[in-house]
């Protein structure tokens, strides 16, 4: 929304959404400070820990060597409905599984596929029917 704005030349605007931004990101440096794990959950943590609770897998079927992708294709961990938002930071901290892919936010599209978008909606807010 920021390069949008900016780039429409809506400065004012920009300058809201930015002002905004900051604040989003500094509020996401005070929670992950107030919920970041404690170093002394390393020696609570058993082989018998649950650390995948989607998938119930327990700290002693993941090696500390193992990369994140390893873990998840020889345990599942990180496969059940949370998608590793709820284990993959446990586990990245208990084991040192580290994050080995990152997935991009956005994916290439088609110019034909962005233009039949734009023509549905503007057929969409006249109320007319796209032929084709």
């Amino acid at each position: 929304a920021l390069a949008g704005l900016s780039a429409a030349g809506a400065r004012e605007d920009a300058a809201r959404h930015a002002s905004a931004v900051r604040r989003h990101r500094e509020m996401a440096q005070r929670m992950a400070l107030a919920f970041a794990l404690r170093p002394e959950l390393r020696a609570t943590a058993t082989p018998d820990t649950i650390v995948c609770r989607c998938e119930d897998v327990r700290m002693s079927a993941i090696d500390s060597g193992w990369t994140m992708r390893k873990a998840k294709l020889y345990t599942r961990a990180g496969m059940g409905a949370c998608q590793g938002r709820t284990c993959g930071a446990a586990l990245e901290f208990l084991r040192n599984t580290g994050s080995d892919s990152i997935r991009l936010p956005a994916q290439p599209v088609r110019l034909a596929t962005l233009t039949a978008v734009a023509q549905a909606a503007i057929a969409h807010d006249h109320g007319e029917r796209l032929d084709g």
